[in-house]
């Protein structure tokens, strides 16, 4: 995988107001840097959970 395959896209999501109230106690107990990172993080656990590359 090359430099550019690792570039990192700006994307815009739309998320219930539950899901970013955990979003944000996840980051504020430092389970995560910031919201991008959490949300990264799960998609990507979620990937590889369904074997997906």
């Amino acid at each position: 995988m090359t430099a550019n395959d690792m570039a990192k896209k700006r994307v815009t999501i739309s998320i219930s107001p539950e899901v970013l109230k955990w979003l944000d106690d996840q980051v504020k107990q430092r389970n995560y840097k910031d919201r991008s990172h959490a949300v990264e993080k799960l998609v990507y656990d979620r990937m590889q959970r369904a074997n997906l590359p």
